[in-house]
């Protein structure tokens, strides 16, 4: 038997290629992927290694310095007049020229709009003759008075005349001198001139009444009277004072009935800025108005800056979450905002003594701020916010005052997530906290 020979590698190279050709698209598709990311895991960079040299978070810090600062509150305001009117029809009617319109600066006296006077004339007319009917019968009725006045005294007369007869017949029977029918018709006619007496009496009474009557009736129509001139009068609109036209409610031609409103304009010259002062804030604005000097406020208007006056608090807590509002007047304005506008205000309060100026970043919650004490662990303090301050970077920081604060306390002035009492740190001086300067003091 003669010996086997060995196969080629030509030959198993070959098996393995028939052996890859008859797997499955699927299984290829799969071994070559696990290939290369064997390759890719195999020749992967390493990592390069940190070296951790201070476990504990580091936080920046600034060395306060209490000084003398003047607060400033960013406020936002509402613009309002206090001085609104709408102006309603008294009468119906159909309106006739209708010359204001909506945005449109009057004067006071000035011709808004004009209804047609014909039906408040005939009203007018009506009222007039029922004036004059209730003046008839007010002299009819004072005529019959005195004519009952004087039919009383003749009245009178008859019944003291019918008495005088009566008692001389008495004494004429008494002396069998006359009968007794003529007795008796003496004292019939008695009878009958009292009761003729008593009846004027009655009349003259009731014509009192009468008259009393009358003198109201006449005062009711005279009233009327005067209502429908007055209604005439105002068939022509008028402005009530100067001011703007915000709202125009009709049109000409329009039939109106008395209590619809026509026209709505507010006096442009007294405008305020209505604001709500939270009430952390309030005893130093009431220290303020209590004050000699007063407090000022600015704000911009479409490139103009407004200066205004704070005039009094509201009488009630504001809407919201608490506060009470603040009335501003605008001082000589140049352009006069719109009711309704919102402007934003910054309000400068008296000078302090006791504050310290610290960047926003600085505060947690709404009266936390934390202290780095000698170990660099961090304490928590207790602040009262006094508003806010301009430094002389013209950037914005808040001012706080605490009894716990001290010149040269290291004070947070970063946000750090879970910043707990008693957490070490290290701090890392950001530098002083600013002092007023010339410009941002309290003569700003």
């Amino acid at each position: 038997m003669e010996p086997r020979e060995p196969a080629s590698p030509l030959s198993h190279r070959e098996r393995l290629r028939n052996r890859w050709r008859q797997l499955p698209p699927a299984a290829r598709l799969l071994l070559a992927t696990l290939a290369l990311g064997l390759l890719l895991w195999a020749l992967r960079p390493s990592a390069p290694e940190r070296q951790v040299d201070d476990p504990h978070a580091r936080v920046f810090y600034e060395t306060a310095r209490i000084g003398s600062f003047r607060p400033e509150l960013h406020l936002f305001g509402r613009v309002e007049s206090p001085e609104t009117a709408t102006l309603t029809a008294s009468f119906t009617g159909e309106l006739g020229s209708v010359p204001a319109r909506a945005g449109h600066h009057v004067e006071r006296g000035e011709l808004l709009m004009e209804v047609d006077p014909q039906e408040a004339e005939l009203l007018l007319t009506q009222r007039e003759a029922e004036l004059e009917q209730a003046l008839a019968q007010r002299d009819s009725a004072r005529q019959r008075h005195r004519s009952d006045r004087k039919n009383l005294e003749l009245e009178q007369e008859l019944v003291d005349t019918a008495v005088q007869r009566m008692q001389r017949l008495e004494r004429l029977r008494g002396n069998d001198m006359a009968s007794q029918s003529q007795l008796d018709d003496a004292r019939d006619a008695l009878a009958r001139a009292r009761l003729a007496l008593n009846s004027r009496e009655l009349a003259v009474l009731d014509q009192e009444q009468e008259m009393r009557r009358l003198e109201a009736r006449i005062r009711q129509a005279r009233a009327a009277r005067d209502q429908a001139a007055l209604d005439r009068a105002r068939t022509r609109v008028e402005a009530p004072f100067d001011g703007r036209v915000s709202r125009v409610h009709v049109a000409a031609g329009e039939r109106v009935r008395p209590g619809e409103p026509l026209v709505t304009l507010y006096d442009s010259r007294g405008m305020e800025v209505r604001a709500q002062i939270p009430s952390r804030y309030l005893p130093g604005v009431r220290q303020g108005l209590a004050g000699e000097a007063r407090l000022t406020a600015r704000a911009r208007m479409e490139d103009e800056q407004l200066e205004l006056e704070l005039l009094r608090l509201d009488g009630e807590v504001g809407r919201g979450r608490g506060g009470v509002d603040a009335l501003f007047r605008i001082l000589e304005p140049t352009l006069l905002p719109e009711p309704g506008r919102t402007l934003e205000l910054a309000l400068r309060l008296p000078a302090r003594d006791d504050l310290v100026a610290l960047p926003p970043t600085a505060l947690y919650g709404l009266e936390r701020l934390y202290r780095i004490d000698e170990d660099n662990r961090l304490e928590g303090i207790r602040a009262e916010r006094a508003g806010e301050w301009l430094d002389p970077e013209r950037q914005s920081r808040l001012l706080f005052h605490s009894p716990a604060l001290r010149s040269g306390d290291r004070l947070l002035t970063m946000q750090l997530p879970g910043a707990i009492d008693g957490l070490r740190v290290a701090p890392q001086q950001q530098g002083m906290t600013p002092l007023p300067g010339k410009r941002n003091g309290p003569d700003e």
